[in-house]
């Protein structure tokens, strides 16, 4: 076992980034105009992106999203136990 050292290791990551950054749809935003509790959003990123969600205030709401494909997430909002319904987007990346 050789293990790396820190130049080595940061080669690779500067290389993924640029994968990363090479692809066509990167990033995805859904807006979510009609107030609702449970956001299904299809993007085509073809991945299990990171997900930011907020509010029209711009304030970032935490909510629970669950991956159904590498297409599909549905995020669901509560408050204090009760469904939170409320209008915003959602930003995938």
């Amino acid at each position: 076992f050789k293990q790396k050292t820190a130049y080595e290791i940061a080669s690779c990551l500067v290389g993924s980034e640029m994968c990363i950054r090479d692809r066509s749809n990167i990033t995805y935003t859904h807006v979510q105009s009609s107030a609702a509790n449970t956001w299904t959003i299809v993007h085509s990123l073809g991945r299990f992106p990171s997900v930011t969600v907020v509010d029209s205030a711009d304030t970032i709401v935490q909510g629970t999203v669950v991956y159904n494909t590498a297409n599909q997430i549905t995020v669901t909002f509560f408050q204090e136990g009760s469904a939170y319904a409320f209008s915003g987007k959602a930003h995938l990346n």
